[in-house]
């Protein structure tokens, strides 16, 4: 048997990040992976979706050239070589990864690990047993299906399976109006595919600020997209090379038909075969792991980190939490205690969340709420990208920002300026008072601050 200060169960964002500090910090660490080093984020989700958004945004930025004088011949989409580049990216990280892990002496494990009692692991491939005094687990979440309509990697496809297409369907429903599916089908649109897009709820974007919700909504309706809302898909059939779709809508039964289905309802915790029972470890109704803001399950030893958890499901989130339960584990102080998380969602345009929304704002006190538009900034219009708008909320009676919200044309990149106000408790005033470079989209955020205090320079205050 193998013993180790730390092993850890999963290598995505949060695991592998987890290794590093803890192997900064001097201690024996052992690092169980039964896929591939940087987890679903980096081979299935974040970077390889960012990579084939960023394609499929530059597709569509070329038809706009034409129109601002540049003639361009046509232009031919090879989506192989497409998947070969992104690969390449994917590759070149993980060998990144793999290189610091082995600077810190992480010993790698492949294969599947499951719990023999608190403090013992078996990866099943190798047989190997390894005994830790401290265990995080760090094993992710998978996509969720529905009972009627299953994952079959040809016809139905989750987002795993649609990075790895050759061909951009003609058609494509998606089922769950969610950050994944409309990332995809933002994408696809713009490489020239039909999307129809099906939501149970509501609204896109559930639980999300509504004026954004129906901004994206709005924008991606007049781009062709057909969106279903309080609708549901209560069969599917397959003929003629083609899916076929039943849907139930507020106005009636609507049949639609495609070349794929993309399924993306949600996501659950990844435990297969972890036989997490022989340790008791609570976990919610739900299936995810309880932990306190040490990141610490009820089993004092074991910890849990990133989607394991539960929502947000964020890379992030998850990297963060993985530098707490290493510092926590090495003695250090640590916790985890953010006043507000960054949500990104890279749409087109994209969004921006952070801190409370308007409608979580106002359920408990007076706010001041300040917009600028994209119509009104210099940097969006040179750019060719006026739709969208930052929103600024704040307490009324301090002027404290509570929350900042944006859709627009990279408004990822006002996330970070977003989050650090709100951690450090700015105010409309601070906002107002720091000098924003021009032209940048980071104007944005004075100028809605400036608003909310009635004296933005390039919009009425009303």
């Amino acid at each position: 048997m193998r013993k180790y200060d730390v092993a850890i169960v999963g290598a995505g964002p949060g695991g592998y990040v987890a290794a590093i500090r803890l192997g900064q910090l001097g201690k024996k660490v052992a690092l169980i992976e039964r896929d591939k080093i940087g987890g679903v984020c980096l081979n299935y989700g974040c970077i390889p979706t960012k990579a084939i958004i960023h394609v499929a945004y530059l597709f569509k930025k070329i038809k706009w050239l034409r129109e601002v004088g540049l003639e361009i011949q046509e232009v031919k989409l090879d989506f192989k070589k497409i998947q070969q580049w992104k690969n390449s990216v994917l590759e070149r990280l993980r060998k990144g990864i793999n290189y610091l892990l082995n600077s810190y002496s992480v010993e790698i494990f492949k294969g599947n690990a499951s719990f023999e009692d608190h403090n013992k692991l078996n990866v099943k491939e190798s047989g190997e047993e390894i005994y830790a005094e401290n265990i995080i687990v760090a094993t992710g979440s998978l996509p969720s299906e529905l009972p009627n309509i299953k994952i079959d990697g040809r016809y139905v496809i989750d987002s795993t399976f649609a990075l790895e297409l050759e061909e951009i369907p003609k058609d494509i429903i998606i089922i769950g109006g969610g950050a994944i599916g409309l990332e995809f089908g933002c994408a696809f649109q713009n490489f020239g595919s039909n999307v129809y897009v099906v939501e149970i709820m509501d609204q896109l974007l559930p639980g999300f600020d509504k004026e954004l919700s129906e901004t994206l909504r709005r924008i991606m309706e007049r781009r062709g997209a057909k969106i279903f809302l309080n609708s549901t898909v209560s069969e599917i059939s397959i003929s003629n090379d083609k899916i076929k779709a039943i849907l139930n809508t507020k106005t009636g039964v609507v049949e639609l038909e495609a070349d794929k289905i993309l399924l993306s309802i949600g996501r659950k915790p990844n435990t297969e075969g972890l036989n997490i029972e022989n340790t008791k470890i609570l976990r919610n109704n739900k299936g995810f792991i309880i932990t306190d803001e040490y990141q610490r399950t009820n089993i004092s030893n074991i910890y849990a980190i990133g989607d394991i958890t539960g929502p947000p499901f964020l890379a992030h989130r998850a990297s963060k939490q993985g530098i707490i339960a290493a510092e926590i584990i090495s003695g250090l102080k640590s916790a985890f205690d953010y006043r507000a998380i960054p949500s990104v969602y890279f749409t087109d345009p994209e969004i921006v969340s952070v801190g409370l929304s308007q409608e979580e704002a106002s359920k408990n006190r007076e706010i001041l709420i300040g917009k600028f538009p994209f119509l009104a900034l210099g940097r969006a219009l040179a750019y060719g990208s006026s739709e969208g708008f930052v929103k600024v909320i704040a307490d009324k009676k301090t002027n404290m920002i509570l929350g900042i919200q944006a859709i627009g044309e990279g408004v990822s990149d006002l996330s970070g300026e977003a989050a650090l106000a709100i951690e450090m408790g700015a105010t409309l005033e601070d906002l107002s008072f720091v000098m924003h470079p021009h032209p940048t989209l980071t104007e944005s955020i004075m100028e809605a601050a400036e608003n909310a205090l009635k004296k933005a320079i390039h919009i009425l205050n009303k």
